[in-house]
């Protein structure tokens, strides 16, 4: 026992268990210890509730005193002395609880508090934590030991978290690390006596192992907040030296390790340590929650500093997480694609690739659009590479077609890139890159631009495009003869904010579908791309679009024209005309109207839509960069999701496009702040004279602007009314969820153009492409040709029948499957159901159950993928549920698929004994 000062605490811990004695002596108030270790605490004290009177008396004459003072009513007495028992007279003693001194025995009480019988023989090896443990006892005392021994571990857990306030008992390297990061935890640390900072190593390393016990010794070295930073010191150069494309020799990687010591506790370092510290380290840095943002920018300062100090500061580009390393990374890749600009090669091609995919990985950006910049940079380099070796063609078609599925994501990789970057140097290669594009990108506007003045001035005849003015013919109506429809017209939605906006829809779980080539069933047809009509003007185009004729008018005119065309009211009721919908119906909040949803989930079987969230941007300052997604569209995805709830078939499109203002030239006209004027002068640079039939405005003749560097009012975000592939070639898609049938459509992914697809992406599907190729082929059914009687192929019950033999088909599908009606029913539903098998399946794999079954178990039994097994029931429903009868079901709540199986053999007059 030392001779330091007797604490409250220490005193309190020892005086309860004599408490406890004095409850069943209530005589004995009087408790006497002999001490060495001085006392300067107060004159009393509170130990578990009783206050305990406390005094110190040197010598048998004091003691006598003490107690001559003493009454009945006063509290108990703690009463501490130097003198040994046989010092003191025979009295004084009978006064005494016990009637002697008792001795301060740490271990005694710590049991006492644990209610333990005896220690663990491995905790003599420290006899000073018996009174570690009496300094550090709670208030109401330790946690009792179920098995009455006092463990080392259970001993040692407690002085780690509840002393040294480490997480957990038994801490890895993350939580080591963790502790470090509290200051005052380091300062309390250091402070602790010697005996147990020296054996707070040895404890560390029993559950972090050696590099646990390095971390105590960085602390022990005075450097423990450093702890964090060493680690991606660590991750930095180690990385470094496992690849040869760092820009720092292997020596001076290895001399970084030894200027580190000193840090550690000046040990050289084992790689069996120095890679558990990073990795600690990077996994505790990526679960950022538990680390306060601004202490992580500290971190991050204070261990480029550390690369500084060891003399390896380009160590920092292996790292992704370091800020000197992005800037590193930042400034490879606009070397990179400043190269490629020069020279787009595949050399330069594949360094611009290295370095988007180390940039793009870095850390401090991954959640900002840096990334998504650096990736549509790569993607305009590949399409460069790629339009060296395409072909031009001198039909307008095929132009417009080229700007569809190439232009439309170069414009839209553009709209990303130009936004440039906090670096520099990238932001300069990134303007560089855009010059050229935008070289290319006008040749390719200007040969467009007169292309459409002669396919307009020739009668705007082509079967391998779409006027605007016969979507509805064409596209609208044909479909709601099969669903029901919602037709959203984004005003103003150019090619790029389309594929944009593109990929969150897919990611919302919407995918799109084609017609059939035209007598060749299951085979996808094309959807022609779609041209405004001119000048490419609200007032004229969306009218046009809208109406299903040219015209010029206002949002009345086309709500009149939409409720009225013959063709719409034909697949509508009476009861339900077509109708449409404007901004102003809708309002300007966030979530739909309730009426307007319940509206769009009823029944009325065509519903045209205008959002003019896009045209109302262009006409404001240029100074707010939009992401266009569902998030910033109003209200589109409450649109999509009203159609999703009426299983509606939703069209997409616009009425004309844009151009985005990018350093645009004004250029002045009377009467026009459009891109396009009146042809009272020749066109001049940048322009084209447009006339013919489908030019609503100027008497069928205007000059129009090509160039996107002209503009003819004021400055905006952007602009429209010229002849731009940006403002004339309108994006259409048809979409539904996974899964829908739509008689005469199909299903299609999304197209993207080579170059647009990242090299993950790649590999993912390639990977993809592999496990498919790699599955062993399922045994189907026979299938036979059908014969001329029929429009569609079935089969026989022969046929049916005739499977593997493990699978017996019950009798009663067999004769469901020869029966009249049923082969009627298929016969009317050969668009969404073209094959028995399915159903075949469906029937054998419910039977089987008992009648019901899980969606799971069905989707399996099907080889269908959840996300499509509701399209493939709702197919089957058409082909069973005879005269609006429910023998089929699938409940959302219960996810489980019913067949009723009596009600289906009495609808389809089926009788066989089971």
């Amino acid at each position: 026992m030392s001779a330091t000062p007797l604490s409250e605490r220490q005193l309190a811990v020892h005086l309860g268990k004599f408490l406890e004695y004095a409850e069943k002596r209530r005589d004995e108030r009087v408790f006497g210890f002999h001490v060495i270790r001085p006392w300067s605490g107060p004159n009393q004290i509170d130990v578990n509730g009783t206050a305990i009177d406390v005094t110190q008396c040197g010598s048998n004459l004091a003691v006598r005193e003490a107690l001559a003072e003493r009454t009945d009513d006063d509290p108990p007495l703690a009463l501490l002395t130097s003198c040994r028992d046989d010092d003191l007279e025979d009295d004084i003693r009978a006064r005494l609880a016990k009637r002697r001194l008792q001795r301060f025995d740490d271990w005694d009480a710590v049991l006492h508090q644990f209610r333990a019988v005896r220690p663990d023989p491995r905790l003599t090896r420290y006899p000073w934590i018996a009174e570690l443990l009496v300094e550090s006892a709670p208030r109401d005392g330790y946690p009792a030991v179920p098995s009455g021994v006092l463990d080392l571990d259970r001993v040692i857990g407690f002085l780690l978290r509840d002393r040294l306030g480490f997480e957990d008992a038994r801490p890895d390297l993350r939580t080591v690390i963790h502790w470090t990061l509290d200051t005052a935890a380091l300062v309390r640390f250091g402070a602790e006596r010697e005996e147990l900072r020296e054996a707070l190593p040895g404890w560390i390393a029993d559950s972090a192992g050696a590099t646990g016990r390095r971390l105590i010794d960085c602390a022990l070295a005075g450097h423990g907040t450093d702890a964090l930073a060493i680690g991606l010191v660590l991750d930095a150069l180690l990385a470094a030296q496992a690849d040869p494309a760092t820009p720092i020799e292997a020596g001076d990687v290895e001399r970084a390790f030894v200027r580190l010591e000193p840090f550690v506790g000046g040990r050289p370092f084992a790689s069996a340590e120095a890679e558990p510290w990073a990795r600690a380290a990077i996994d505790l840095l990526r679960a950022g929650e538990r680390i306060d943002p601004q202490r992580q920018r500290e971190v991050l300062a204070r261990a480029d500093a550390l690369l500084d100090t060891v003399h390896a500061p380009t160590a920092a580009v292996a790292s992704d997480f370091l800020p000197s390393g992005l800037d590193q990374r930042a400034e490879r890749l606009a070397d990179a694609i400043r190269a490629a600009v020069e020279t787009t090669g595949a050399a330069q091609l594949a360094a611009v690739d290295a370095a988007t995919a180390r940039f793009t990985q870095h850390d401090r950006i991954k959640s900002t659009a840096r990334p998504i910049r650096a990736t549509m940079a790569r993607r305009l380099l590949h399409w460069l590479a790629a339009r060296v070796e395409s072909k031009v063609s001198a039909a307008f078609a095929d132009s417009v077609r080229d700007y569809e599925m190439q232009g439309g994501f170069v414009d839209c990789a553009r709209a990303a890139v130009v936004r440039g970057d906090t670096f520099a140097p990238l932001a300069k290669a990134y303007d560089d890159l855009l010059a050229r594009v935008l070289v290319v990108r006008e040749e390719e506007n200007r040969r467009f631009a007169e292309q459409l003045a002669a396919w307009t001035k020739a009668g705007s005849t082509s079967d391998r495009t779409m006027p605007a003015e016969s979507v509805l013919d064409r596209i609208v109506a044909p479909i709601a003869e099969r669903a029901h429809v919602l037709l959203v017209v984004l005003d103003g939605m150019s090619q790029a904010v389309f594929r944009e906006l593109m990929e969150d829809i897919e990611a919302a779980g919407w995918v799109g579908y084609r017609p059939e080539a035209s007598g060749d069933e299951g085979t996808v047809g094309p959807l022609p791309p779609v041209i405004a009509a001119l000048p490419t003007v609200t007032s004229v185009a969306r009218t046009s679009l809208l109406r299903g004729a040219l015209s010029q008018g206002s949002s009345g005119d086309e709500k009149a024209g939409f409720a009225a065309y013959p063709a719409l009211l034909a697949a509508s009721t009476k009861k339900y005309a077509p109708k449409l919908l404007h901004e102003g119906d809708i309002g300007r909040a966030n979530a739909l109207p309730d009426k307007i949803r319940r509206e769009l989930e009823g029944e009325r079987r065509v519903f045209g839509v205008v959002v003019n969230a896009i045209d109302d941007h262009l006409s404001k300052g240029d100074q707010i960069d939009v992401d266009w997604n569902l998030r910033t569209i109003h209200p589109l995805a409450d649109l999509l999701e009203a159609a999703r709830v009426r299983k509606r078939v939703v069209i997409l499109t616009a009425d004309h496009g844009h151009l985005p203002d990018r350093d645009t030239m004004l250029v002045r006209h009377d009467g026009s702040d459009a891109r396009y004027r009146p042809a009272t002068s020749p066109p001049g640079e940048g322009e084209v004279l447009l006339e013919g039939p489908r030019v609503v405005a100027g008497e069928g003749r205007v000059v129009a602007a090509w160039s996107e560097r002209l503009r003819y009012g004021k400055q905006q975000a952007g602009y429209h009314g010229g002849a731009s592939p940006q403002e004339v070639v309108v994006p259409i898609t048809v979409i539904a969820p996974a899964g829908t049938p739509i008689s005469g459509w199909v299903e299609v992914p999304f197209e993207r153009p080579t170059w647009w697809e990242t090299e993950s992406l790649a590999q993912a599907r390639r990977a993809a492409a592999a496990a498919t190729a790699a599955k062993p082929t399922k045994k189907s059914v026979p299938y036979e040709p059908p014969k001329p009687k029929g429009s569609l192929p079935f089969k026989t019950a022969t046929e049916v029948t005739d499977q593997s033999a493990d699978e017996a088909t019950p009798p009663w599908i067999v004769a469901l499957l020869a029966s009249e009606t049923y082969i009627a029913q298929r016969q009317s539903a050969a668009r969404v159901m073209r094959s028995d098998e399915p159903i075949l399946r469906l029937l054998v794999a419910l039977d089987q159950s008992g009648g019901t079954a899980t969606r799971k178990s069905v989707s399996k039994a099907l080889a269908i993928p959840d996300v499509r097994l509701a399209g493939f029931l709702e197919a089957a429903r058409r082909v069973l549920n005879l005269d609006g009868y429910a023998v089929l079901e699938l409940d959302d709540e219960s996810d489980r698929v019913t067949l009723h199986r009596d009600l289906l053999l009495t609808q389809f007059g089926i009788e066989i004994e089971m």
